[in-house]
C-alpha cells in the first residue's frame, strides 16, 4: 500500500466518521415573541415581571448543527436586562431592580450548553435540561422542565417554568416590598423561546 493510498484512506475515514450534526452549520436567533416572566408572591397578592423580545431589541443568535431530522443549538446564553423588565408600574419596577441589585448585576443570565430538537416533533413533548442560572451575581446549576415542538415553517418552540428560592442567591436584604408588604422568597420563572433560522 502506497503512502498516497494510506492518506486517502485516512481522509475517507475522517469524513465518514464526522457526525451528521456537523455536516450542516446554521445560525438561529430568538424570535420576537420570545419572553421571560418572573412570578412572585407577597402577603397581599401576586405580581409578574416580564421581559419580551421585540423588533426594537437585538435578539441573540446561536450556532447550530443540523441534520436531516435534528437540530442541535449550542451554548444558549440568554441575558435578561433587569431594568427592562416590566412589573406593571414604576414603583414595582424600582423595587424589583433594587432587590436584584441591578446596578451591580444588571442581568439575569440563563446558560444552556446544548439543546436538541427533532424536526419530526410537531407537538409538545416534555423534557428536562440542566442550565446555569445567575441572579445577583450568584450562579446555580438548575434543572429546567420544558416542552418543545417544531413547526412546519422551520421554527422551534421551547416553553417551561421552574422554581427559584431567592435565598439561594443571597437575595435577603429587602424583606419588604412597597413599605409594609412582605415578599415570599419563592418565585417561579416561566419562558417561551422561539428559535428562528437566520436568513
Amino acid at each position: 500500500m502506497t503512502m498516497k493510498t494510506k492518506i486517502t484512506g485516512i481522509i475517507l475515514l475522517l469524513l465518514l466518521g464526522i457526525p451528521e450534526f456537523l455536516k450542516s452549520q446554521e445560525t438561529f436567533a430568538l424570535g420576537e415573541s420570545s419572553k421571560v416572566t418572573i412570578h412572585g408572591k407577597t402577603n397581599i397578592n401576586t405580581f409578574d415581571c416580564r421581559y419580551s423580545f421585540d423588533e426594537t431589541k437585538k435578539a441573540p443568535s446561536f450556532n447550530t448543527s443540523e441534520s436531516s431530522d435534528h437540530v442541535v443549538i449550542s451554548d444558549v446564553t440568554l441575558k435578561i436586562p433587569i431594568e427592562q423588565c416590566d412589573c406593571g408600574n414604576k414603583l414595582l419596577n424600582k423595587d424589583f431592580q433594587a432587590t436584584l441589585e441591578s446596578e451591580e448585576h444588571p442581568y439575569i443570565d440563563i446558560n444552556i450548553s446544548r439543546l436538541v430538537f427533532r424536526k419530526t416533533l410537531n407537538k409538545d413533548k416534555e423534557r428536562k435540561v440542566w442550565a446555569n442560572l445567575t441572579i445577583a451575581g450568584v450562579t446555580k446549576w438548575k434543572q429546567i422542565d420544558y416542552s418543545a415542538k417544531y413547526s412546519n415553517d422551520g421554527v422551534f418552540y421551547m416553553k417551561g417554568r421552574f422554581h427559584v428560592n431567592t435565598q439561594n442567591f443571597n437575595i435577603e436584604k429587602r424583606k419588604r416590598f412597597l413599605g409594609m408588604v412582605k415578599v415570599n422568597d419563592n418565585v417561579d420563572i416561566s419562558f417561551l423561546f422561539k428559535f428562528v433560522k437566520n436568513q
